[in-house]
């Protein structure tokens, strides 16, 4: 006996499990079906169930015994009970697809043009099915098979459907044909119902049971009824007078098989599955928990559902247009047809002429043809019953193959149309069994003029000419005679010059003739146009008058010529291109140096020159020195502070080999003595020599700075003050103590720091520093003469008072 049963027997007789165990009536009883009938109608599944039973009802002070072994049936009649069975309404999915239609015939004109196709793709709505969710019944139930009522699947078709196709269905499955397992949600529990199966009675035959092993191996058995083993199978077999089989090992679950009805059709299911029927379907989707919806009703198509994403349409015998060829396939599976390809495309024409017509089947050794309407068929008999439908009459003619257009370059023929290339020229020509030839490239100019004049073949040892009034390029001479012709014009032939764009970077040139050219390329051309011997005169834009460049004679510059520059400061190919340059000009340019700028680096700095100009850096007064023949120096860093008439009037002098700077009066430092004169000549002012040297800061002491001591035995106003002279006198004096020279102190540090430098620290006198400590003479040494600036200072002699020692 499990734990379920036993709660679920607790719960029946005194609705808590925590009483049953309190009532000590819980007992463990072996788990075998021996059905035995109770005095208050129950069935149990053997004597144990009962006797646990019987004793949870006396504690309640009621009585429960044995009405005899076997279910209660036998015993009792029991009193019908009307049990709603829940139902699904599920209305039949439709499918409304619509058919294929028809196309009204488009218009065709003699080239090739472009049609856009429009097809409609038949698409599938099916409606909504709701299921209402049925209600689960708990009820004490013994071992005894259960029967589970057949289900009736729904389907959502907005859920997604997974594939379970690793789970397969059981022998059982035997009435399906096709069915393959998927999943979408099936949620149904219902009560079992009683079983219909009229019980014989056990009177006449022995029937013994002879248990089942535990675990219980449970078996399926054909009817669909669960059995804790083989031998309860038997039993059940034998009490009943059926013949009941093994289906499969395990429980069979809730889901009961159906056989199909004998009228049933075939169904495809929304996972592109064929059933043999709807209760087959349903009984799957209940087996495997799953929710498949049914597509349509009949043989399943969706294996060849077709893809028409760059296929053309086509037009059916039955006088529809399908979107391509798969989904007429598609379609006749469907709809169980055998409608054929008639041509592709769509219709053109009614379903009823189609019907009028009988379509031949091509013969196997039949070859492909073609109409002179340029369309190819798949034999002559398609051909003619094309004709049939459409009543028309064409005709097997030449096939014309167009072999495409790689380059669009329209062309012009000599029949005044525009062809979109050479290829499509030989086309028509094919079709139409014309001859004719190309007039010229591009778009044809004057219309009906072309077929009035006669185009002569060029000769094989012709040249390209172009036109004098439109530099259009032919073939040949006959070809710009026939093009005359045409356009009633009187251009003359000449040779073909090279037409070459001018870059952005190339400089214009100025010709011989004074007229300026976008480049040199340009002025090649036009020499060619026009047979001339223009030459460039210079780069740029011609500066001279037009009729200058006519009375100066351009001697040309030999190979042994240099360049020159002139004094001007621009170069020339040689002597005879600066004096054809100075008639030109009317100008007296002379032969000169050539003198190159040298760039100033981006750290250099403005200058200014004796001359009192300004230049950007020293190579600025190099290059005009060399362009001017002058001897320009550099006076100082910076812009000219003076006119240049009195940088004339205070001439610079340089500085002697061996003078030193000075420093002047104003505070301001000199190379030498000579720069302080020239400088006081420009400024205007009266500056005499310090000193020698650089100038040293000034200083100031402030009223709170003590006098200081140096090292030299002189008193110093302040610190600052030791600073500023040591620069004035170039010594290296330092703080000996913060205070006015003693002598007796002096002395006293002195041979302080003789003794330390000599290691004999013999010092034994006091003295206070400057930091309001007290040192002997020992430890004084040693923190005021290992110092390089001399600290701790002396402060004056002996020990250091207290407002010394608190202040400092």
């Amino acid at each position: 006996m499990t734990m379920k049963t036993f709660f679920l027997l607790c719960l029946t007789v005194t609705s808590s499990f925590v009483k049953c165990q309190e009532a000590g009536c819980a007992k463990v009883c072996p788990e075998e079906y021996i059905p035995v009938c109770g005095s208050d109608s129950r069935t149990y599944g053997n004597a144990c169930e009962l006797e646990i039973a019987e004793c949870l009802m006396k504690q309640q002070g009621q009585t429960l015994f044995s009405l005899g072994p076997g279910e209660c049936s036998k015993y009792t009649t029991p009193k019908p009970t009307t049990t709603t069975k829940p139902t699904t309404t599920t209305p039949e999915p439709t499918t409304t697809t619509p058919e294929p239609t028809t196309t009204p015939e488009p218009t065709t004109t003699p080239k090739p043009t472009t049609t856009i196709k429009s097809t409609t793709v038949p698409t599938t709505s099916t409606p909504e099915l709701t299921t209402p969710k049925p209600t689960t019944t708990v009820e004490l139930t013994t071992p005894e098979p259960t029967t589970t009522p057949e289900l009736t699947s729904t389907r959502n078709p907005a859920s997604t459907q997974k594939s379970i196709a690793s789970q397969k269905p059981t022998a059982t499955a035997a009435v399906l044909s096709k069915a393959t397992t998927t999943s979408a949600k099936v949620s149904t529990t219902v009560k079992p119902p009683v079983s219909t199966q009229q019980l014989p009675s056990t009177t006449k035959r022995q029937c013994v049971y002879k248990g089942c092993p535990s675990p219980y191996p449970y078996v399926c058995g054909s009817d669909y009824h669960s059995y804790a083993c083989e031998n309860n199978l038997d039993y059940w077999n034998c009490y009943r007078g059926t013949n009941v089989t093994v289906v499969h090992k395990g429980q069979c679950g809730k889901c009961q098989q159906v056989k199909c009805p004998a009228d049933a059709k075939p169904v495809c299911a929304r996972n592109g599955k064929q059933y043999q029927c709807k209760e087959a379907l349903d009984y799957l989707n209940c087996l495997y928990d799953t929710r498949i919806g049914i597509l349509y009703e009949g043989q399943c198509c969706e294996n060849i559902r077709p893809y028409c994403y760059y296929s053309d349409s086509v037009c059916g015998t039955d006088g529809k247009t399908y979107q391509c060829a798969s989904s007429l396939t598609y379609w006749n599976c469907r709809n169980n047809n055998t409608v054929q390809v008639a041509h592709t495309g769509s219709c053109r024409t009614s379903a009823t002429s189609f019907s009028k017509c009988s379509l031949n089947e091509c013969a196997p050794n039949s070859t492909q043809v073609c109409g002179n309407d340029g369309k190819q068929y798949a034999c002559k008999e398609r051909l003619d019953y094309l004709n049939c439908v459409y009543q028309t009459s064409i005709k097997v003619a030449k096939c014309c193959t167009h072999k495409g257009c790689r380059y669009r370059g329209v062309q012009c023929g000599t029949d005044g149309k525009n062809y979109q290339c050479e290829n499509s020229i030989d086309y028509w020509n094919c079709r139409n069994g014309t001859n004719t030839k190309i007039a010229h490239s591009g778009y044809c100019e004057v219309a009906g003029q072309y077929s009035k004049c006669v185009l002569k073949e060029c000769a094989n040892d012709s040249n390209p000419v172009c036109a004098s009034d439109t530099n259009r390029r032919y073939d040949c001479k006959e070809s710009l005679d026939y093009m005359n012709c045409v356009r009633n014009t009187s251009a003359l032939a000449y040779n073909c010059c090279p037409t070459t764009k001018c870059r952005s970077w190339e400089d214009y040139v100025c010709g011989s003739d004074g007229t300026t050219y976008s480049c040199q390329k340009s002025l090649d051309y036009w020499n060619c146009r026009r047979g001339s011997s223009v030459k460039a005169v210079h780069t740029g834009y011609c500066t001279a008058k037009p009729g200058q460049y006519a009375k100066c004679d351009l001697n040309e510059c030999s190979s042994n010529d240099t360049q020159i520059c002139g004094n001007d400061g621009k170069k020339y190919a040689c002597k005879g291109f600066l004096d054809y340059m100075n008639c030109l000009h009317n100008s007296t340019v002379l032969p000169w140096q050539c003198c190159t700028p040298v760039p100033c680096s981006y750290n250099s700095r403005t200058v200014c020159g004796n001359d009192g100009k300004n230049y950007n850096c020293e190579n600025d007064i190099k290059y005009w020195n060399c362009r001017n023949g002058t001897n320009i120096t550099a006076l100082h860093y910076g812009s000219c502070v003076a006119p240049p008439a009195t940088y004339a009037k205070c001439p610079a002098k340089p500085c002697p080999a061996d003078s030193k700077p000075i420093c002047g009066s104003n505070g301001k430092n000199y190379d030498c003595k000579e720069h302080m004169e020239w400088s006081s000549c420009l400024y205007n002012e009266s500056v005499s020599v310090e000193y020698e040297g650089t100038c040293c800061p000034s200083f100031s002491c402030s009223s709170s700075s003590s006098a200081v001591c140096g090292t030299d035995g002189q008193t110093y106003q302040c610190l600052n003050a030791l600073s500023y002279w040591n620069c004035r006198n170039g010594t290296s004096v330092k703080v000996a103590y913060y205070d006015k020279c003693n002598p007796a102190i002096t002395a006293m540090v002195a041979k302080a720091c003789a003794d330390y430098k000599a290691n004999n620290c013999s010092v034994s006198s006091s003295f206070c520093a400057n930091n309001g400590h007290t040192y002997n003479g020992c430890s004084l040494v040693r923190a005021q003469c290992s110092k390089a600036n001399g600290y701790p200072k002396v402060k004056y002699a002996g020990s250091c008072s207290w407002i010394d020692s608190i202040f400092g």
